[in-house]
């Protein structure tokens, strides 16, 4: 340990130890020796020490945290957070307490826009450098097209699209929520777009999108495009998107008007799509990003399943699905900063987003908890990210959070009668928040049964939209243990291990009565089952029907 490295030490423990609400966070392995002897015999009360996770030491008080555990960079890390929440049932993360509300942008600055009307004032803008004003039967058959889309590929997540169900998203008036947004962002009344009549297809309203725009686009003329039809949309993106297409374009070497248009209007009904699932301030602006890629594999989920005649309920599964992963990267991708597109595969996972004067987050991140009674995923509201005086740009879950194991053996003994229980909850949880470069990072930290568990919040969320609630019995669902003719196909795991290493078991998360513990449990792409008005023999046999070999749900959450 270096002088200086020893002088920021003290420093930190000085300042964690004089100021309530923060504390020192040191990880690693370098030097460890050292500093864990000094923080033990000058503070003995303040500091608590883990090592890989197992919680060997903890102090009455919350001041100093030791973690003894290999870092990516080999370097042994000190970061001085502010604590958020700290306690068992209840913990939120006030979102809100980072917002400021500072002057707005000035909305002539380029790409900036206020939420009423700026779709339809973003495309307009788009056909304008083109010489061509967009009419409004464009517009219509965009907002045509987004409805028929929802309800088609909602249709087909309730039979046989697996783990994404779009309805839950908007509420129990859906279509009340679509026409209210496109009357809002696209300035179209979809009485007069025609998306009542129940005949009406995916396959149509492209047809209907695809003669207003050769209407409205018949003066340009393209004589370098390669491609002759300029009347089919998903020709035009899929070839557009290739590599060589793409970097012949940046380079001046290829340029068509009329497929540059077709490229805007993609990428308007992306944002037309996301912003079915966002709930914005009346003063919110917007400045949007991202390609609006996800509506071509959304038409191409309609088409295949067309295709296998899958909607009259013929044919195969639909080989393409929809995951809430994608939902959720859609929408961060159109909020987030320019030059920071949020990636999954990176080591940053994002939960709220500055936007020109607003900030986008997601609703499940301001308090852990199930959505059960949300209808709209996310906010957006006035303001931008700010703490102690530093400005922000994103809030995301700290890097290098490892993966939760999987449970091989029951907490309990197998003799013991399985009935809902809070024995796999948390004793404590723990949220800090520190700054690093131009993101708040969030730790979330969950001690159980002597180990401290760390977890992503994105991750969290998505997981969180995987949960169903069971069909309601008319049994005790608190008292009615399980039956033993199911006790050998079950496991009983902890908010530590939720889901079973045996993926032929259903996995009986013991969180009764937590609803923190419960949204802990959740897991991206596995499908789960909130056991509240159920008891447990009738949830398994929703997760597990009879004859089958596999569960259809392989985690039941104990409400």
């Amino acid at each position: 340990m270096t002088i200086e490295s020893a002088c920021e030490l003290l420093y930190s423990m000085s300042k964690a130890l004089r100021k309530n609400g923060t504390i020192l966070r040191i990880t690693g392995t370098q030097g460890m020796g050292y500093i864990l002897c000094l923080a033990a015999i000058m503070f003995p009360e303040d500091v608590s020490v883990t090592v890989d996770g197992l919680v060997v030491r903890e102090g009455l008080r919350e001041c100093v945290l030791i973690e003894i555990v290999e870092t990516s960079s080999g370097v042994t890390e000190i970061h001085l957070e502010q604590i958020i929440n700290s306690g068992w049932h209840e913990t939120s993360l006030p979102i809100v307490a980072f917002r400021t509300f500072s002057l707005r942008s000035d909305l002539s600055t380029q790409g900036c826009f206020d939420w009423s009307g700026w779709i339809a004032a973003y495309l307009e803008l788009n056909f304008l450098e083109f010489g061509l004003k967009c009419p409004r039967s464009v517009l219509t058959a965009c907002c045509n097209l987004l409805y028929n889309l929802f309800f088609e590929l909602d249709r087909l997540s309730n039979s046989h699209i697996p783990g994404c169900r779009l309805g839950q998203f908007l509420g129990p008036y859906p279509a009340r929520r679509i026409r209210r947004v496109c009357e809002r962002i696209w300035g179209v009344s979809l009485q007069d777009a025609g998306a009542t009549d129940v005949d009406s297809t995916v396959k149509h309203s492209m047809d209907v999108l695809a003669e207003a725009i050769s209407g409205a686009t018949s003066g340009l003329e393209c004589p370098q495009c390669p491609l002759q039809n300029h009347d089919d949309p998903e020709v035009i993106w899929q070839h557009f998107d290739k590599k060589t297409i793409r970097n012949k374009i940046h380079a001046g070497e290829l340029v068509c008007n009329k497929c540059c248009l077709w490229i805007f209007i993609r990428a308007c009904l992306g944002y037309g799509w996301n912003c079915l699932f966002v709930n914005p301030e009346t003063s919110s602006t917007i400045t949007p990003n991202g390609k609006g890629a996800i509506i071509g594999n959304l038409i191409s989920i309609t088409r295949d399943a067309q295709s296998q005649q899958i909607l009259s309920g013929q044919g195969d599964l639909v080989p393409k699905s929809l995951t809430y992963r994608e939902i959720y990267q859609s929408v961060v991708d159109m909020f987030a900063v320019p030059g920071r597109i949020a990636d999954f595969n990176r080591t940053h996972r994002q939960i709220a987003w500055g936007c020109g004067s607003s900030t986008l987050y997601a609703v499940a991140a301001e308090k852990l908890d199930h959505p059960w009674n949300l209808n709209f995923q996310f906010d957006l509201v006035e303001g931008q990210i700010t703490d102690v005086g530093e400005h922000y740009v994103s809030i995301g879950s700290a890097k290098s959070i490892k993966k939760r194991r999987k449970a091989r053996d029951s907490m309990t003994t197998n003799s013991s009668e399985i009935t809902p229980s809070c024995l796999g909850a948390h004793s404590r949880i723990s949220v800090s928040v520190v700054g690093w470069g131009s993101e708040l990072q969030v730790h979330t930290m969950a001690y159980v049964s002597g180990k401290s568990i760390e977890f992503d919040l994105a991750t969290l969320i998505i997981g969180s939209w995987e949960v169903e609630q069971a069909k309601p019995c008319i049994h005790d669902p608190k008292t009615t243990p399980l039956k033993d003719v199911y006790a050998n196909d079950v496991v009983t795991t902890s908010v530590a291990k939720p889901l079973a290493k045996d993926k032929m078991k259903v996995a009986i998360a013991q969180t009764q009565s937590n609803r923190v513990a419960q949204f802990l449990c959740g897991q991206p792409r596995v499908r789960a089952l909130w056991q509240k008005d159920c008891c447990l023999n009738c949830a398994f046999e929703q997760a597990k029907p009879a004859g089958k070999e596999a569960p259809d749900y392989r985690l039941i959450i104990c409400g």
